[in-house]
Order: C-alpha cells, then sequence, then structure tokens
C-alpha cells in the first residue's frame, strides 16, 4: 500500500529503529528527519593551515582530500622484528578450517539476524528486502557471500593475546575493565596463512569505495588502500590480528627483561598490558629507563604498522610511591600529560547508588510535566518495574538488573579459571579457595565488593552433580 511505503521511508529517513508493526506515526518521522537534517548541516570547515571554508563545493573537497590522505597507505617500516616474535600457534586443522568455505545455512541466520532497515549504501537495499524476498534471491545472495568471505571468529582465543578481551569469543570486554580497576587500586595502595587465504582477506578490505555526502550532496569517489571500515563484519578480527603486533613487541620487551609490568600480589600474574576496543593500557617502570622502553616499543610499531600514538588523548598514571622527579620525566620521556582520573577515562564506577540515581532520573522523564517542576507520581516505581505480563510498565529495576550482570560475572570466573582476571582476582582475594568460598577481604576494591555480594544469587541457582567426588565431605 501506498501509506506502507510512505511509513516506511520517513521511519528510514528518521534512522528510528522502534516502530512497532501497525504503528503510524509518518509526521514524527517528517518531523524528526527534518531536525536531524538541520542540526547536521555544516557550515564551516577549517583545514590545517587555519583557512576556512563555507562554499559547498569547497567543503566537499575538503572533506574528500583528508579522507583521501587519511585513508592512502603509507610506506612502513621492516615487519621482521614483529614477525620474529609471534609464536606458531595455528595447527594444520585450524588453517583447514579457516580455509573453508561458508555454508548457505551460515550466510541465512547471518542476514536474519540483521537490523531490517539497514541498507549497504545510500541507495542500497535494506535488509528487510533480503527477509521478506529470501526464498526468491537467497540462492544467488548466499552464493555471492561464499565466493567473497570467509571467517576466522573461532580460532581467535588461540592467537590473541589474553590482555586484549574484546571481540574474542568466550571472553568478555568487562574482564579486562576489573582487571584495569584491581591494577589501579593496587597501584594507589603500593608503597614500595596462507595466500589464497589471504588474498580473500584483502578483497574484502580493498573492494571497498567511499564518498563525502556533504550537506545532501555527494562527492566522487576515493579507493581506500589502508584502514578498516566500521560496520564491516570482518574488521574487528582484522583489528585484533594487528593489535597482536604491538603485543608481540611487549612480550619480547618481558622475555628480554627490560619491562617489568606490574603485579597486584606476588602470586598474581604479570600484566605488561591490557587492550580495549580501542584503547590501551600499558604497565612499566616509573622511571627515565622504563618510560623509553615503553616509547621505542610504540615508535616501533607505528613505524612497522602504520599506526600512531594520539599523544592528545593519551596520559600517565603514577603509582602513589612515585617521587615527583621521577613523575616529571616520565611524562617527559613520553610527551604525555599526568592523568589523575584514570578510572572515569575508562568508564569505571566513581560512585555508589548509581542505578537508584538512574531510575530517579527515569521517573522524572516519566512524571515530570517542565523543568523544574516535580510533577505527580502517579504510580511507585516498584509497580511500574513489574513484567508487562502481569499488569505493570515493564521498566527494569536496575538494582536488581545490576546484580544479575555481576553474578553473570562471578559465573564466568568460574567457568573460565585460567582467564586472566579469573588469575588475577584469585591471587589477590582468594589464594587458598574457589570464588564461592572467598572472603571480602581486608581492604577489597569496588569490583570486587560488588561481585563478592552477588554470590549469594549466583549460588541460590547452583546445584550439585556428583563427579569424581574429590570434593565432597562425607
Amino acid at each position: 500500500m501506498k501509506v506502507d511505503r510512505e511509513e516506511l521511508y520517513w521511519e528510514q529517513r528518521a534512522q528510528a529503529n522502534w516502530l512497532k508493526n501497525r504503528d503510524r506515526n509518518t509526521h514524527f518521522f517528517h518531523q524528526s528527519a527534518t531536525d536531524r537534517s538541520r542540526k547536521n548541516k555544516v557550515e564551516e570547515l577549517v583545514d590545517g593551515e587555519g583557512n576556512s571554508y563555507a562554499n559547498n563545493d569547497a567543503l566537499l573537497r575538503l572533506a574528500t582530500d583528508y579522507f583521501t590522505s587519511l585513508f592512502t597507505a603509507k610506506s612502513v617500516g621492516d615487519p621482521s622484528s614483529i614477525l620474529e616474535g609471534v609464536e606458531p600457534c595455528i595447527s594444520q586443522q585450524m588453517n583447514e578450517d579457516l580455509e573453508k568455505e561458508f555454508t548457505y545455512e551460515e550466510v541465512c541466520s547471518t542476514l536474519k539476524a540483521m537490523s531490517p532497515l539497514k541498507a549497504s549504501s545510500e541507495d542500497g537495499i535494506g535488509a528487510i528486502f533480503y527477509h521478506r524476498f529470501w526464498h526468491i534471491v537467497g540462492k544467488d545472495v548466499a552464493n555471492f557471500c561464499i565466493e567473497t568471505m570467509q571467517g576466522f571468529q573461532k580460532i581467535l582465543n588461540v592467537c590473541i593475546d589474553e590482555a586484549q578481551s574484546a571481540f574474542v569469543l568466550g571472553r568478555l570486554i568487562t574482564d579486562n575493565i576489573i582487571a584495569a580497576y584491581e591494577t589501579l587500586h593496587s597501584m594507589k595502595r603500593k608503597r614500595i596463512g596462507r595466500k589464497g587465504w589471504i588474498e580473500k582477506v584483502m578483497g574484502c578490505v580493498t573492494s571497498v569505495s567511499y564518498s563525502v555526502v556533504m550537506n545532501g550532496e555527494v562527492y566522487e569517489l576515493f579507493f581506500p588502500s589502508q584502514g578498516l571500515r566500521q560496520g564491516d563484519p570482518i574488521s574487528p578480527y582484522l583489528f585484533l590480528i594487528c593489535d597482536e603486533g604491538l603485543s608481540t613487541l611487549l612480550r619480547r620487551a618481558v622475555s628480554r627483561g627490560v619491562l617489568n609490568g606490574f603485579r597486584v600480589s606476588r602470586q598474581a600474574p604479570r600484566i605488561t598490558h591490557l587492550f580495549f576496543t580501542n584503547d590501551s593500557l600499558i604497565f612499566g617502570d616509573a622511571s627515565i629507563n622504563g618510560a623509553m622502553v615503553i616509547k621505542e616499543i610504540l615508535e616501533a610499531y607505528a613505524k612497522c604498522s602504520g599506526q600512531e600514538v594520539n599523544l592528545d588523548k593519551s596520559g600517565s598514571f603514577l603509582s602513589s610511591n612515585v617521587d615527583q622527579f621521577n613523575r616529571d620525566n616520565v611524562c617527559r620521556v613520553l610527551g604525555v600529560n599526568r592523568n589523575l582520573n584514570l578510572e572515569n577515562y575508562l568508564g569505571l564506577p566513581s560512585m555508589v547508588g548509581l542505578c537508584r540515581d538512574l531510575e530517579a532520573v527515569m521517573a522524572r522523564f516519566w512524571w515530570q510535566k517542565k523543568a523544574g517542576k516535580k510533577g505527580l507520581h502517579w504510580c511507585s516505581w516498584k509497580k511500574l518495574s513489574v513484567p508487562k505480563e502481569e499488569g505493570g510498565m515493564g521498566f527494569r529495576d536496575l538494582a536488581k538488573f545490576n546484580i544479575a550482570l555481576l553474578a553473570k560475572q562471578g559465573w564466568h570466573l568460574m567457568e573460565n579459571l585460567s582467564s586472566l582476571l579469573a588469575r588475577l582476582l584469585k591471587a589477590k582475594y582468594y589464594r587458598g579457595s574457589d570464588f564461592m568460598e572467598a572472603s571480602l577481604g581486608a581492604n577489597p576494591s569496588f569490583f570486587w565488593r560488588s561481585i563478592w555480594c552477588a554470590k549469594g544469587l549466583l549460588g541460590s541457582g547452583l546445584k550439585w552433580r556428583i563427579g569424581s567426588g574429590t570434593s565432597m565431605s562425607i
């Protein structure tokens, strides 16, 4: 129907994904699209020399030249220093699995998981088209995907350093956040392939083209020769493989004895680095020599990979027992400022009672009429949090939701005893026991107190199953 097409068109223009079937709100989407266009309009750009441009053609040329330069490969150094330190970890069977073709069923299930209204380009066909007409075009689409794509997610756990927890199957990105928090907590207290496969991967990377869209006008296409594409399903895994080069240089520095890292206790694993999605933490000696080692590693990696450190967004965190002389020298050698609030930079919690504060904000949005006026709360938040099936509004009780997430983290510690976080927490808090028998300890961190408090919920769902009988008391 014409009305359905108009509704779908304006919903896509407004970039709203919450519309339910048979809801009609075209005027709202029309207004949203208009407001978005007005707010996104670029009035002026300034180039690297300070020259201002306001004409739309000049804006398009300036933006295209910038991104063309950004995505054009530059000469890099000899990568042998990195590759020599990479230990072979891919077995023959894994390599054969990498070279296997995707199946029709895998392509079909992946496509069905895509958001219906996401399009591949400005004139691309949304996934909803394939959802509805898969029985007609599915075979041709699947054959095209199978010819051009390869997957290697399942083997990343073997070849990616344990210091990287993002995008790796079986690892939680929160592991490194907690590991970083525990390390900083202790620092504050311290007083002392094959060719064919490679060609297929590069085909996925270099087949893309870009064009700049400025105020509704599209400029000419350009083709990148470096960089990863946002939204490309293969890009996160290529990012991890490139990041492994930095891990290799850091491990070699440890083996040579020039990089010591940090231990939260004598029995804890030595931590030299923790990698996040787009951030890195590197731990070393707070001295001129220690800073020089880290600087040389970063420069070597930048020379070989083309990736450079953004010093404006970098900082240092120093233990409380480091004197002012070494503090100044470390910052001077690395060329960074001292960052006193690293927890906030990583998104770590800085306050207790955050769940209740968030619920208060949500309640004000629900009941408040105008800014500065409280409004009348016609129903308690407890009743609003009741599931819809039981007569409530289905709002989440954030405190309970938080406990559930903490219990999930505790279960992850129990199920992955060899993970970096599990070994770190065990060495620091429960050396002679397991997680369920651990005590709170004398000076626990905020994270450990939180996870420890969720043991009750976790324990209520655990059941004993007789195995070898070695842990049974008869």
